[in-house]
């Protein structure tokens, strides 16, 4: 087992496996890097995969305080600067994809790519200037939902990522790892990851991107991934026409397609 401490008392686990250039899997809310089981099979014959835990899920330190994405940010520097990572693909998958914004904006210098896949970026929180998201009020019912209907509500969540159902099994396999995260983790996440604005960090960001999106993801707009796409150097969209939040579930060979693309242009 591994962890990095990324700040004096905090330590991250993460799963180090395969050789080659690194790629780096961030999953989204209240999940673990175990979400990440089917591409270690489809990636690790020839990449060095690290699968971080970020703070208060799965196997890291879950501390009470800050969850918002610079602090998940800084865990993921902190972490590439102590396995002297270098030419690095980051791939952040939902609230794991507003993470890999952000780290991308800020420690660039150690990335060759970006792979965002349903991310909840560059705004999750619907206003008149961007009206691809969320309104306040159903932010408000999902952290009262969270804080009230813990279990039904972290089930629903799992239920509602696919177009069409997942299997019984793999939805069960899912709401095990949630509710892993404790409500002082998941709900300051939440709240900080929706408010969070990132249009401005979109220039800071030169590398090459690719962004693989859901046309049915009810959690995070496709609308907001295509502003993603037009403001965003070099950046790529590739939109899954029959999936909703997860198309590395739900349409698993075309994304292994599109990701393997990308990354042989590395």
């Amino acid at each position: 087992m591994a962890h990095a401490e990324v700040e004096p008392g905090v330590s991250l686990y993460y799963r180090d496996l395969g050789r080659g250039r690194p790629v780096v899997l961030v999953h989204g809310w209240t999940m673990s890097h175990l979400v990440w089981d089917p591409q270690v099979h489809d990636l690790g014959a020839d990449h060095r995969l690290i699968l971080p835990d970020l703070r208060g899920h799965g196997d890291s330190d879950k501390p009470l305080g800050d969850y918002g994405p610079d602090r998940h940010a800084a865990d993921l520097g902190a972490l590439l600067e102590q396995l002297d990572l270098h030419e690095v693909t980051l791939v952040g998958w939902s609230f794991g994809g507003m993470t890999a914004m952000r780290t991308a904006s800020l420690y660039g210098d150690r990335l060759a790519q970006l792979v965002l896949i349903n991310a909840a970026g560059p705004k999750y929180l619907a206003t008149e200037d961007f009206p691809h998201g969320h309104a306040e009020e159903a932010l408000q019912d999902f952290l009262r939902r969270e804080r009230e209907e813990l279990a039904p509500w972290r089930r629903f969540c799992m239920e509602a990522m696919p177009r069409l159902p997942y299997d019984e099994l793999f939805t069960t396999w899912l709401w095990t790892q949630s509710m892993r995260t404790p409500t002082w983790a998941a709900a300051p996440m939440l709240e900080a990851y929706a408010r969070a604005d990132l249009r401005g960090a979109l220039g800071d960001i030169d590398v090459p991107t690719l962004i693989l999106h859901g046309q049915h993801d009810v959690f995070c707009a496709p609308e907001a991934a295509r502003y993603v796409a037009e403001h965003v150097r070099a950046a790529e969209l590739v939109e899954f026409p029959d999936c909703g939040h997860s198309p590395q579930y739900e349409e698993p060979e075309a994304f292994t397609r599109a990701l393997r693309a990308f990354l042989a242009t590395a």
